[in-house]
């Protein structure tokens, strides 16, 4: 699944649940996606209640939808390459949204 978008993991599985640490990961993509202007104030706090809220892939997937395409791309928890944290922990610190070379 590396490089694949986080979002692929529930496409075939909608009922899968999203964990803790799945919830931490979107939060952290949602702040970066708000501060390079991805999003707007209002759009980030909306996008919040709903990951928060969501209990299932299904109802994570919209959240993800939102999110800009260079951040969905990988991460350790769902299966992708991105750098930093150890395997099933979302990593910490500005390696999240560094990629390997």
């Amino acid at each position: 699944m590396s490089g694949q978008p986080i979002e692929q993991r529930y496409i075939n599985n909608p009922n899968m649940p999203v964990s803790e640490s799945e919830h931490q990961l979107v939060e952290e993509l949602l702040k970066q996606a708000y501060t390079e202007g991805a999003i707007d104030t209002t759009q980030f706090f909306k996008l919040l209640e709903q990951l928060w809220a969501a209990e299932t892939g299904a109802a994570l997937f919209p959240v993800l939808q939102v999110l800009p395409a260079s951040l969905r791309n990988t991460d350790p928890v769902l299966g992708g390459d991105r750098v930093g944290g150890a395997p099933g922990e979302a990593p910490k610190g500005p390696s999240l949204f560094q990629r390997r070379r």
